[in-house]
């Protein structure tokens, strides 16, 4: 339960608020607005999870359908270095639009508590052909040095993944995989 509310409080706008723009810029594409609904728990396989995060991964956990059009699961994996990963998965406009401003500098960050925010820092990234955006600051679990979260808009979904003791190139390849799921 501690590492599900550990996961649960990641997040690329934890305690800010992103304030959307009237750019019509902004708006997604068409295309990407179409998703169905998905379960987090349906875009890894155990073979999938187990080679993308290198050790063996027990099926997925907490698996939950959320209000306002998302899900989420938590993958435990074993091995020499354990470690977790929380797979979010969303869909609609207001998911794809609320990312896609997040991610183009049209996004006005708003600190609820009254004081000064810093917006959060992406390093852009490709996996599997798709844009996806590694959150470098802040950390996205509030103190957790190896916490790490990877986003990415495909197919009309937004899919954030956030992992504690796993490596880049795992939590790509695990993002890889459910890309091709979507």
């Amino acid at each position: 339960m501690i590492i599900r509310h550990t996961l649960r409080v990641a997040g690329p706008t934890m305690g800010v608020v992103v304030m959307l723009t009237a750019c019509s810029s902004s708006s997604p594409p068409a295309t990407q607005q179409t998703a169905r609904p998905r379960s987090a728990c349906s875009l890894l396989t155990g073979g999938e999870a187990s080679t993308a995060f290198g050790g063996p991964v027990q099926r997925p956990q907490q698996c939950r359908a959320l209000p306002s059009n998302q899900s989420d699961a938590l993958y435990l994996v074993g091995g020499p270095v354990p470690g977790a990963v929380q797979v979010d998965v969303a869909w609609g406009n207001k998911q794809v639009t609320t990312f896609t401003v997040s991610h183009s500098g049209h996004a006005h960050y708003v600190d609820q508590g009254g004081g000064t925010v810093t917006p959060p820092q992406y390093a852009d990234v490709t996996v599997s052909g798709v844009p996806a955006y590694w959150q470098v600051s802040p950390a996205p679990i509030s103190g957790s040095p190896s916490a790490r979260s990877i986003s990415v808009l495909a197919k009309g979904y937004v899919v954030i993944l956030t992992s504690t003791g796993l490596t880049q190139s795992q939590d790509e390849r695990g993002l890889a995989s459910i890309i091709n799921h979507l």
